[in-house]
């Protein structure tokens, strides 16, 4: 079968699958998502599919992104006569963050606890975390990735009776809209933290609880895992003095034996992963966040990504996830 790669030419993902292939000595054909040819010219191919590129730093422009995607990955499911890496209905169901959290706990994977998977306003929300005697939140667009438009929001109550308000984000409102940056930031204002989150809650979002992460030398971690193939192929911490981690912010990698987390709470990560990916048959490959409590232990998905496979550590050493995907889908057969 013909190997073809769907991506964004100048790409690390591009750079790097396409380096592994000539090391391994495999010739893989590249498309860019914005000039895809018919569909019978992809017939007799097996395809990978990476994201499709997103320079804006609105967030809100996000929205036209997702709807694009959507209709590529819906023209490509139909398409006779290929195989997937990951297929396009399979990605789409693990982007959307709120049904694929809704499914992890129907099939009871430990996952992080899920205040509502749709917020209608910020009053709403306010409520519910009342109700729930939640006094912290992390809300998140149902759609995204890179941490772009997620806020992690306290709420309690002063002495005076009114509510003291904390938020982290890497949104910076500018000009009346949402600016996506690499930096985290720590707000306390209760105005500009409010109108954050009204932009961030039009834009369609979901909410789970605010769960402690572990520590590492001062520094808060949750883990990344790349799961292909039915193994961990690959496990690095992500640390943050603040409660985001996501590596795009400039945060810092570290290698999961430093942790020295024990054998058992290693086991169960793994377990945890194979479950989540059970649940996704048309995934062989997907990039799974960890959550760990204070103590290193009780690993939890906190999100699955279809596409997470793209890891700094990795490709700048033995490019080992890639080289896998390319031996893996240079032996299939129609």
């Amino acid at each position: 079968m013909k190997i073809v790669l769907i991506g964004t030419l100048g790409s690390r993902r591009t750079e790097y699958f396409l380096k592994a292939a000539q090391e391994l000595g495999v010739k893989v054909s590249f498309l860019d998502w914005r000039r895809l040819p018919a569909d019978k010219e992809l017939e007799g191919s097996i395809i990978k599919l990476d994201p499709m590129p997103f320079k804006d730093s609105d967030i809100m422009a996000l929205d036209q992104l997702i709807s694009q995607y959507r209709s590529q990955l819906a023209r490509l499911s139909l398409v006779t006569g290929v195989k997937f890496l990951n297929e396009p209905e399979s990605i789409w169901a693990v982007l959307n963050k709120a049904s694929c959290k809704k499914r992890l706990e129907e099939h009871h994977v430990a996952a992080t606890k899920m205040l509502s998977e749709k917020i209608g306003s910020l009053k709403e929300l306010q409520e519910k975390m009342e109700d729930r005697r939640m006094t912290g939140v992390f809300v998140k667009p149902v759609f995204g990735s890179g941490a772009a438009g997620v806020v992690a929001y306290q709420r309690r109550k002063d002495r005076t009776g009114g509510f003291l308000q904390l938020a982290y984000t890497s949104a910076f409102l500018e000009n009346g809209s949402l600016t996506n940056t690499k930096q985290l930031r720590r707000l306390e204002d209760r105005k500009e933290i409010e109108e954050i989150l009204r932009q961030v809650i039009a834009g369609g979002a979901m909410a789970e609880q605010w769960a402690p992460k572990a520590v590492y030398q001062g520094m808060k971690y949750d883990l990344r895992a790349v799961w292909q193939f039915g193994e961990r192929q690959f496990l690095v911490a992500r640390r943050s003095k603040g409660p985001i981690t996501n590596l795009q912010l400039n945060n810092c990698a570290l290698k999961v034996k430093e942790l020295g987390l024990s054998e058992e709470t290693m086991e169960s990560i793994r377990q945890v992963c194979s479950q989540a990916m059970r649940l996704y048959p048309g995934l062989s490959m997907a990039g799974i966040d960890i959550l760990l409590d204070k103590q290193g232990r009780n690993p939890k998905v906190i999100e699955m990504n279809g596409q997470g496979d793209l890891i700094y550590q990795d490709i700048f050493n033995e490019n080992r996830i890639y080289k896998q995907q390319i031996k893996w889908m240079a032996g299939q057969k129609m």
